[in-house]
């Protein structure tokens, strides 16, 4: 993945010659994967442009170290940036609403201003609460808590009454990237990674089952018995992969980080992509954010066409689920999401002339 291919071409870059990555899936990347490197044939040719499946957007324009790459080795490619979210829809009013229209709504706005008050606060002198509960507290009014839950839970892959309080600010405090979301234009991840990838020895398929670090060195075993020694391992799985203990460490991990990979969490994310022919948006509209709506976030895609506001043969629209709701989804078939989403965008967009 992203944090395995950078840590080893940065010990690369730094003059460590024997650097090995190990890695469990058939490719490099992880979750980033576009529609043209994903193996499922039908997804391939889904689209005639690269659709970025996992990851879409770079957060934050300061201190960051992928940013900083592609400027060094990219530095022709267009850097877009993108006011997210431009456009806020209330599911329950049936009401689509611009950036100068939504600056004017009073109840909006103290929504927003009572979620930035969080970066304020002292996470060791706050109660133990969630975020929907603080929202709450501050007297949020009920027409916006779902339209706050849209905009940041689902940006942390959760839902409001699963986010802490504490860890909301925590995150606030330590954010030093910037506010800014930027797009590349003509570049996608997988071609990032797959430059940054160069050179270094790569062995897929290569499930870790144990890491032993009993001795002076590393001997790390596979799932099919092949072994690695090392000076030094780096591990970057997903939490996920060590709160369910896939990897057995010998001797066991230190008692404090085990518990901790239990308490930390990870939601889950899902895209459904849908590709139209015409365009029935209005033409600055790019990303829009949902209340009390089956899917709480969609945007076009590729964002650098969409905020060029390019013609296309065919238009491509991300809707974007987290947390519970994303469970919930996937359990449906395919195309009875694509269905409700539709379902969704008509009420939104359609008319009694086009509906």
């Amino acid at each position: 993945g992203t944090s395995g291919i950078t840590a080893a071409n940065h010990l690369k870059t730094s003059g460590y010659n024997d650097v090995v990555l190990l890695e469990a899936n058939s490719r490099l990347g992880g979750r980033v994967m576009s529609t043209f490197t994903c193996p499922d044939t039908g997804v391939k040719e889904f689209a005639s442009v690269p659709l970025e499946l996992g990851p879409e957007f770079i957060h934050g324009d300061q201190n960051n170290l992928l940013l900083d790459y592609i400027k060094k080795h990219y530095p022709s490619v267009p850097l877009l940036q993108a006011a997210w979210p431009n456009y806020f829809y209330f599911g329950k009013e049936g009401k689509l609403v611009g950036e100068k229209e939504a600056e004017q709504d009073k109840e909006l706005m103290k929504m927003i201003d009572t979620f930035e008050m969080t970066g304020d606060l002292d996470a060791d002198l706050i109660p133990e609460e969630t975020l929907l509960q603080y929202m709450a507290r501050m007297g949020t009014s009920s027409r916006v808590l779902d339209m706050a839950d849209a905009i940041f839970a689902n940006d942390y892959g959760a839902e409001m009454s699963a986010v802490g309080l504490k860890e909301t600010v925590r995150e606030q405090d330590n954010w030093n990237y910037g506010e800014d979301y930027l797009v590349m234009d003509g570049l996608s991840f997988a071609d990032v990674l797959t430059d940054m990838a160069k050179g270094l020895d790569i062995r897929l398929n290569w499930e870790v089952a144990e890491i032993n670090y009993e001795q002076s060195k590393v001997k790390i075993t596979s799932r099919k018995g092949d072994t690695v020694i090392a000076d030094r391992v780096i591990i970057a799985v997903p939490i996920s992969i060590l709160s369910s203990a896939d990897i057995k460490f010998t001797p066991p991990l230190p008692a404090l980080k085990a518990e901790a990979t239990k308490l930390v969490k990870m939601g889950n994310a899902m895209k459904v992509i849908l590709r139209v022919k015409t365009q029935f948006w209005p033409d600055d509209l790019w990303d829009v954010v949902c209340s009390d709506s089956l899917i709480p976030e969609f945007w076009l895609t590729p964002p650098a066409q969409a905020l060029k506001r390019a013609k296309m043969p065919e238009y491509y629209i991300v809707g974007f689920v987290s947390g519970d709701r994303a469970s919930r989804l996937a359990k449906l078939p395919h195309a009875e999401i694509a269905r409700k989403m539709m379902l969704q965008l008509d009420a939104i967009f359609g008319s009694s002339s086009d509906p």
